[in-house]
């Protein structure tokens, strides 16, 4: 049995980097779309963009090809938005698939589910960045890929993540 998946990536990715994962389910016989995210897109204005538009991007690509009994999957920062989006269209949604994700509760922001700390760092890289924030390679490598050196770390995959990543407009609506 085919199914259709929705990829949704994470924070300072694009689609392009779950690729590897789409093609794994493609292989299988499945039908798998990949995304990027409104203000994750090269050139895209960071400063008026936040998790709101995010879910109306996906919201849009869902609606505008007409897909319906999704698997909407959402990796970290994207459980965000799966949720989101499961808020609005969950008609079209077969089911929704947290992979290391944020999964909020009604009413619940990002900054309610990570530390004190990482708040304040991220409004200040976000101030000095025009709503957008690229982590210093030290905090990136210790908060979500702690064994990863650089330029060029032993697994090939943090490699090709961290020379990937992309500054996230980070306003909460």
């Amino acid at each position: 049995m085919s199914d259709t998946y929705v990829l949704v990536h994470g924070a300072w990715h694009t689609g392009a980097e779950i690729e590897a994962v789409a093609d794994g389910l493609r292989a299988a016989g499945h039908t798998v779309y990949c995304p990027t995210l409104a203000g994750n897109n090269p050139g895209d204005d960071r400063t008026n963009t936040g998790l709101d538009d995010a879910i109306a991007s996906a919201v849009r690509y869902i609606e505008d090809r007409n897909l319906t009994q999704v698997r909407l999957v959402g990796h970290s920062y994207g459980g965000m938005v799966i949720s989101g989006v499961a808020d609005r269209i969950a008609a079209r949604l077969k089911r929704l698939v947290y992979i290391n994700a944020f999964v909020p509760l009604d009413g619940e922001s990002l900054n309610d589910m990570v530390p004190p700390h990482y708040v304040a760092m991220f409004d200040a890289v976000a101030a000095a960045n025009g709503n957008a924030v690229t982590l210093p390679f030290e905090i990136w490598r210790e908060a979500f890929i702690n064994d990863a050196t650089w330029p060029r770390p032993r697994p090939p995959t943090t490699s090709s993540t961290r020379t990937r990543t992309a500054p996230s407009p980070t306003r909460s609506g």
